[in-house]
């Protein structure tokens, strides 16, 4: 590096192109890949068509900064480099590119004023020129400059202010040059030049009719994996006879961000094709909450989350938007088009209505689920609300299904855990709506610049990120839907036989009754719940609601908590992080060598999420304990390289009473000693259900399965297995409260309710073996059967065996729809890609006699290049994923057909003879996809790594 600063061993007056002696300084380029020197004739020669190269002179001592202007380099425009027949005066441009401000000096071509690209922004334009004005243009940037900065905003979220100064900085570092500033310029064309790459990307300079009538969400970016009928459903998707009608039901997941804020700076800043993507359209949108805006909405379900929280409150003065509401493909994280939206006043009933709205006015399949983080409210009254304020959409032909993402569940009532829940809703798959919240990681690193922006250039700008995204997941799909389905077959065959296990030990009829127990819920659930029994609620679900409530009631009395997460929230969270140290330290200690590999990763996956866990707690921790963590220096922070399970929590019960008075805050030691409480009746609760059902099992194995043979003997016994880890774990729960209770409260008012959990009374109902030869006179049941505890009815052994077999067969059937699924999204995948490329290529000669021939060939060009790039891709997704399927002994006949066609069409001579020159194919034949069940007989392909597919970046182009 060094050595480049110097002219190495190159003689400092000769010149190495025509050889001269030079008495003048000498020349080199810092863009060309030599670093010969030349003279100032010669270097302007050699860049004739180059006036963006950096050039440096020898002053004597060292080389110093110049120009191709300052050698009088003319560039002239229109003649590909030469000059006009009709000389006209020469203008001063400053043209920015990746490498740095540059003043050049041009001549406009003016010899034929009749020719279309005769205005002098389209001969720059020609040169890849973009003009900071159209009329008379003295600014300009390069493409590859704009482009640039796409893709790292795209890629980083990059802000422009930044971007353009780096920019400057690489022309002069040490403020020497007086340059102009060209900041607002630059900012005018980079929106502009968003634009126009999303309207031709959508197709929007192949359209027929005007760019001002196109059709909301056109130029979004769709998922190829979601049912599209006529793009990738079968003809009979939806006729009556179809059983797998399920298979093609669409996915949606709503939520908001209040991250995404935009501030009030005053702006009239309109939108450039407003509606076009995934912002809803703008004025329209306004109008319709405007109508609305004194509609309340309460929480009815005692949810903690943030949205409820949100519901009612403002955005503030200073802001425009508190954040925005959208929909995603809940299965793959899309963004749907036209399903995003401004928040005004929090998370609103009519802001998230209307998005669902205009995304069910362009849907066209009929089974829709819906997950939100408060479905079980905002569905209440669902299609009323719709009748009043979306006329137009006709609910009737849809049926929908509403549903709580898996993570958000648990924060929710009983009630709602089980009528909202993934895991008991048929027709899903393991889909588990947290999507929406993998999304907003990505987007999310816009929110600083985004919010400084007017409101249009914002909407263009997130719309550019979720085209962005968009593509990367169809780039993505090869590899994400093969490890997926490889993952569903292996779980799906591993819960298929212990659902079918654990069927083994009960009669025919009672399965069957509990069969249609089950069909009959999931038609309608105001029928009695299989998945949950007659027991009463959780001790802990009450206590949270009860603290829940207190709390509430304290901010109306003025007392404001000093976070958004309260403390009784803080102190569960941090019980919760208790039970996984507990259950990862039992891993922990387990042999080395009686884990497989797939074990050893899985362990290392969930300590890492965790850690995660733990840190974010610490984070509350640091509010609602101050100074806890200066106590034990000792302890390890968070880190990859430390064991979750090592890490010290440092919950008040594990803290000197002095310490205690002195770090906590109002309430923590409070909600931390109700909570043990209710975690000890609720591990009492736990350890009975578990011992009812393993004592009815064990009738039933004596009395059904006595004598049927080694192999029903061994599924009994794993079962019997699965419930004694149960008991296990609620003992344990029980030691930790208790031990912790000791600590926070050592009075002996409560040791009589809860004593101590000797070995031996973790026993019953009813006898032991080993207590079968004593008199029952003389028999004494443990407390834990006496204690705080109701009468148990005959049949609630028989309730209890039914939940757990309906949870063990909704596993199994959740795993096996996952299997359906995958293979369904991966032909919709590949038809969806060639029905791509086949509308690309019927958009070549769209405009054919309406256009000028040289616009007509760039129309066909990139038609073919678009209709290339799809269909490259779907041929590499059907090699890749044919191999998986025949590996897995699944029907693959849609990709069998699929590639044999390719394969003819490969041998067609004169495709091969266009490929050769360069021409594209003016008709793109596809094959029909059609949804096959037979296992072909053909080896799967040796070739998997997509030869001669062009990873070209469609986004980009």
């Amino acid at each position: 590096m060094i050595s480049l600063d110097g002219p190495g061993n190159l003689p400092l007056d000769l010149c190495s192109l025509c050889s001269a002696l030079q008495s003048s300084p000498l020349y080199r380029c810092l863009e060309c890949s030599h670093s010969s020197l030349y003279c100032g004739g010669c270097i302007v020669k050699l860049h004739r068509l180059l006036p963006l190269h950096r050039l440096e002179y020898w002053q004597g001592g060292f080389f110093e900064r110049t120009s191709l202007h300052s050698l009088k380099l003319t560039c002239y425009l229109g003649h590909s480099g030469d000059p006009c027949a009709i000389q006209s005066r020469h203008f001063n441009l400053v043209i920015i590119d990746v490498n740095g401000w540059h003043r050049v000096q041009v001549m406009f071509c003016t010899c034929d004023t009749s020719a279309p690209w005769h205005e002098r922004y389209r001969q720059l334009l020609r040169m890849r020129w973009y003009p900071a004005s159209f009329t008379r243009p003295r600014t300009a940037f390069t493409f590859d400059l704009l482009d640039t900065y796409h893709k790292l905003t795209l890629q980083g979220k990059i802000n422009l202010y930044d971007f353009y100064h780096a920019i400057m900085q690489k022309s002069d570092n040490q403020g020497r040059l007086k340059t102009t500033y060209r900041y607002h310029e630059i900012s005018r064309c980079a929106r502009q030049w968003r634009h126009l790459k999303g309207v031709k990307r959508g197709g929007g300079a192949h359209q027929t009719h005007a760019l001002s009538t196109t059709t909301p969400g056109s130029f979004a970016i769709e998922c190829p994996a979601c049912p599209h009928p006529g793009r990738n459903l079968p003809e009979d998707w939806d006729a009556p006879s179809n059983d797998n009608k399920w298979v093609h039901a669409q996915f949606i997941a709503v939520d908001a961000n209040f991250k995404l804020k935009l501030k009030n700076r005053q702006i009239n800043d309109p939108e450039l094709g407003s509606g076009w993507s995934y912002f809803v359209e703008h004025s329209a949108y306004i109008d319709h909450v405007a109508d609305h805006q004194h509609d309340e909405e309460v929480s009815c379900c005692g949810n903690e989350f943030h949205a409820v929280n949100q519901a009612n409150s403002r955005g503030g003065k200073d802001y425009i938007a508190s954040g925005v509401v959208k929909a995603v493909c809940a299965r793959h994280c899309f963004v749907l088009p036209n399903a995003v939206g401004d928040l005004q006043r929090g998370e609103r009933y009519i802001n998230t209505d209307y998005i669902v709205a205009a995304y069910l006015n362009r849907c066209q399949v009929h089974d829709i689920k819906i997950s939100y983080d408060i479905a079980c409210k905002w569905s209440i009254n669902f299609h009323t609300r719709f009748e009043t304020s979306h006329e137009e959409i006709d609910l009737s032909k849809f049926s929908l299904t509403h549903v709580v993402p898996k993570f958000h569940l648990p924060a929710h009532n009983p009630k709602c855990q089980v009528q909202y829940s993934f895991n008991y809703t048929s027709g899903v798959g393991r889909t588990h709506g947290e999507t929406v919240e993998q999304e907003w990681a990505y987007i999310n690193l816009a929110a600083l610049s985004t919010r400084e922006m007017g409101p249009g250039a914002r909407h263009s700008a997130l719309d550019d990120s979720w085209g962005g995204w968009n593509w990367k997941k169809v780039l993505g799909f090869g590899s994400l839907l093969e490890t997926n389905l490889i993952k569903a077959v292996e779980m799906a065959s591993r819960q298929r036989k212990v659902a079918d296990d654990f069927t083994a030990t009960f009669p025919y009829r009672t399965v069957q009754q509990w069969k249609q127990m089950v069909s009959e819920w999931q038609a309608n659930h105001s029928r009695p719940n299989p998945y949950v029994s007659n027991e009463r609620a959780s001790k802990v679900s009450e206590t949270r609601l009860r603290l829940t409530q207190e709390e509430l009631a304290g901010v109306e009395h003025g007392r404001h908590a000093p976070h958004k997460v309260s403390v009784s929230v803080f102190v569960r969270m941090g019980l919760e992080l208790e039970d996984q140290h507990a259950r990862y330290g039992l891993l922990s200690t387990s042999t080395e060598k009686t884990r497989s590999d797939n074990q050893k990763a899985s362990l290392f996956e969930r300590r890492g999420v965790l850690l995660h866990q733990i840190e974010k707690w610490r984070q509350l921790q640091a509010v609602y304990m101050p100074g806890v963590l200066d106590i034990d220096t000792s302890n390890p922070e968070p880190s990859p390289r430390v064991k979750a399970e090592s890490v010290k929590l440092w919950l008040p019960s594990e803290l000197d009473p002095e310490d205690r008075v002195s770090i906590c805050l109002e309430g923590v030691v409070k909600s931390e000693k109700e909570l043990r409480f209710a975690q000890l009746e609720d591990s009492l609760n736990d350890l009975r259900r578990a011992r009812r059902v393993r004592r009815g099992l064990i009738t039933f194995h004596k009395v059904q399965l006595a004598g049927k043979g080694q192999r029903t003997q061994t599924k009994s016994r794993a079962v019997l297995q699965t419930l004694q880890d149960r008991i296990t774990k609620a003992v344990r729960r029980y030691h930790v409260a208790r031990k912790a209770l000791l600590r926070l409260d050592p009075c002996m008012d409560w040791q009589e309710l809860y004593p101590p959990l000797a070995e031996a009374d973790n026993r019953g109902p009813g006898k032991e073996l080993e207590e079968m030869s004593s008199s029952d006179g003389q028999y004494s049941p443990s407390w834990i059967w006496l204690s705080n505890t109701t009468t148990i009815s005959p049949d609630e052994v028989n309730e209890d065996m039914r939940v757990e077999w309906a949870q063990c067969a909704a596993r199994a059937d959740r795993w096996g729809e996952e299997v359906i699924l995958l293979q369904e999204e991966m032909r919709r995948v590949v038809q969806f890609l060639e029905w791509r490329s086949s509308d690309w290529l019927s958009k070549a000669v769209s405009k054919m006699g309406t256009v000028t021939p040289v616009v007509l060939a760039g129309l066909s060009a990139y038609a073919h290049k678009q209709g290339s790039i799809f269909h490259n891709l779907a041929v590499r997704f059907s090699q890749r994923w044919r191999s998986v399927l025949v590996s897995l002994s699944l029907p693959h006949t849609w990709a069998t057909t699929f590639l044999k066609a390719q394969g003819e069409l490969l041998k067609n001579p004169d495709f091969k003879k266009r490929k050769r020159v360069g021409d594209p194919p003016t008709t793109h034949p596809h094959a029909t996809l059609a949804q096959g069940s037979d296992v072909d007989s053909d080896e799967p392909s040796s070739e998997d790594d997509g030869s001669g597919c062009e990873s070209t970046d469609s986004f980009a182009n």
